[in-house]
């Protein structure tokens, strides 16, 4: 069994305390993106929206892979691959002190941060998106208007010469005898 000293129990203690505290941190990221993505608060998700709790469940899920990737790191370098006790319970606790100290001042502050991108990009969508498909719209209408318009002046302009209007079928027989080279042109 390999003995520890008592002030390298404290450095081992003291740096899981850090990591606990990192841990803390990289929840306070998770958390900062779901409370982005849904507007219930502190970033819950309200009734009836199963794809977003699949969603939460597997960003859990990948929480969670990245702690036990860091405390297996954290065992391995600090402590030569023996699992302490003290040291995990320590990680806990320093899990624990961010987020019921710094994680609720961040989780506040991600709230009001969340808050200013939704009225920002409320007011960006109503003052700039919104008035500039609309006039894409009036110009994209204008255009449409125009080409019509033309095509009934080309169309009254052919009737206004005397020409004909002709049928399907006598597109047909034209464009048959074109392909010939017009071999057929009396008999057309």
């Amino acid at each position: 069994m390999f003995t520890v000293t008592q002030e390298r129990l404290g450095q081992i203690i003291a740096l899981s305390l850090l990591a606990g505290a990192g841990l803390g941190a990289v929840y306070d990221l998770f958390r900062f993106f779901r409370i982005m993505r849904y507007s219930g608060k502190n970033g819950t998700v309200k009734s009836g929206k199963l794809p977003a709790v699949i969603l939460i469940f597997f960003e859990d899920i990948l929480f969670w892979i990245i702690c036990s990737i860091v405390t297996i790191i954290f065992v391995f370098v600090v402590n030569s691959g023996n699992v302490r006790f003290a040291a995990l319970g320590a990680e806990v606790v320093g899990f624990a002190v961010w987020y019921f100290t710094l994680g609720r001042i961040t989780a506040a502050m991600s709230r009001a941060f969340a808050a200013f991108l939704r009225k920002l990009s409320a007011a960006a969508y109503k003052y700039l998106i919104l008035p500039a498909a609309k006039a894409v719209y009036k110009f994209g209408k204008t255009i449409c208007r125009f080409i019509v318009h033309m095509f009934a002046l080309l169309r009254f302009s052919l009737k206004v010469r005397g020409m004909k209007n002709y049928t399907v079928k006598e597109c047909k027989k034209y464009r048959s005898a074109a392909a010939a080279g017009f071999c057929k042109i009396g008999k057309v």
